[in-house]
């Protein structure tokens, strides 16, 4: 993916399958070891960092697209724009199954655009 193309399904949900892994491992480590939960959390922010600025606007891509390119691109943007960050208060554990919702509902909808479960 160089700016200019749209990737197919399976990089998107290669893309999708990783950002979820790296979620969960930091969602799963930030409790025992906060300072390798940090480097994973550094590490995903520059997953979706790489990842959305490699992507091109829907509107800057063909018509037809054999799945939902709009939601893969809008799932991004918003965890872009709205990154997963360490809090001392409230319920880390909270925020970070919001960013993982996000994931699994993009990628529950690919699967029920494409009818693959």
């Amino acid at each position: 993916m160089n700016g200019y193309e749209m990737p197919n399904l399976i990089q998107a949900l290669e893309v999708l399958n990783e950002l979820l892994d790296l979620t969960t491992t930091y969602d799963l480590t930030y409790a025992r070891d906060p300072e390798y939960a940090q480097d994973i959390l550094t590490n995903l922010k520059a997953k979706v960092q790489s990842h959305y600025l490699q992507s091109p606007q829907p509107v800057h891509t063909h018509a037809y697209s054999p799945y939902p390119y709009d939601l893969y691109y809008c799932c991004l943007y918003n965890l872009y724009h709205n990154p997963l960050v360490s809090i001392n208060f409230g319920s880390q554990r909270k925020l970070n199954q919001s960013y993982i919702q996000q994931i699994t509902r993009t990628r529950a909808y690919f699967q029920m655009c494409t009818g693959t479960f």
